[in-house]
This record gives C-alpha cells, structure tokens and sequence, in this order.
C-alpha cells in the first residue's frame, strides 16, 4: 500500500496509464487527489474499487487525469529530480557533517543552543563519571 520514492507511480503518470495509490509513503507527494489520479485511504479496498471503477466507467475523466498526469510526470526528469537532490538533501547532509567533524561547532539550523548546551553538559557529566568511577589499576611491585 505504499511505495516509498513512487517510481511505479511516476513511470504510470509518464505512460498514460490512470493512477489509483494508497495515501502513504511517497505516493500521496505525486498524485494530486482527482487532478492526476486517485488516492485512497490505506487498508480500504473498497475505496480503492470504487475509484478504479470510476476511471474504468468514465472515458472523459479518465483522459482528463491521464493528461494532467502526464504534464506533472513531465516536470519530473532527471534534471529536476537531481537538482531537488542537490539544492535541498545535499545541503543538509553538509550540515550534519560539519556538525559531527568540528564536534558540534558546524550547528544545524534545526537544533536551539539551549538543546546544543545541555547535550554538550550531559557529554561532560558523562565523560567525568566514567573518569571518577574507573577502577585504579593493580600496582605491580
């Protein structure tokens, strides 16, 4: 009932064939809910029928999502997908390792310096235990 990067949806919507796909994963993204194809509720077959039936039994309504479908898979070539991956998950990636490597000094927009602090504090406190409660080693004489 889902497809997490819908390929099969995004090759059906290029193909011309009508799409009917569960609302989850990353299908409910590409499907526009009666403009390019159908989305039902996950677990419901009977709504999914119901749709499937629809586009079966209505020729105009069918062409008229196949149309808009194909438009939208259209905007979707390599060079949009990459650039999507290049613009946005690139950048994030860059930023959690800079965050790692210079040991939280490369700060990700999403953490606070309230949360920064206080997993620095915790990382001391913790570090100082592990110091105080080592054992001394024998002393050999």
């Amino acid at each position: 009932e889902s497809e997490t990067l819908g390929f099969v949806v995004m090759e059906s919507m290029a193909s011309g064939v009508p799409v009917v796909g569960a609302r989850a994963g990353g299908v409910q993204d590409l499907i526009s809910h009666e403009n390019t194809g159908f989305l039902f509720s996950p677990g419901d077959a009977q709504e999914a029928s119901e749709y499937i039936e629809r586009v079966l039994g209505d020729a105009q309504l069918r062409d008229r999502l196949v149309g808009a479908a194909r438009r939208e898979a259209e905007r979707w070539d390599w060079k949009a997908a990459t650039a999507v991956t290049r613009n946005l998950h690139y950048r994030r990636a860059m930023s959690n390792f800079r965050f790692r490597v210079f040991g939280g000094l490369g700060l990700p927009r999403s953490l606070t310096w309230l949360r920064w602090l206080r997993r620095r504090i915790t990382s001391i406190f913790s570090f100082l235990q592990r110091i105080v409660l080592r054992k001394p080693d024998s002393i050999v004489s």
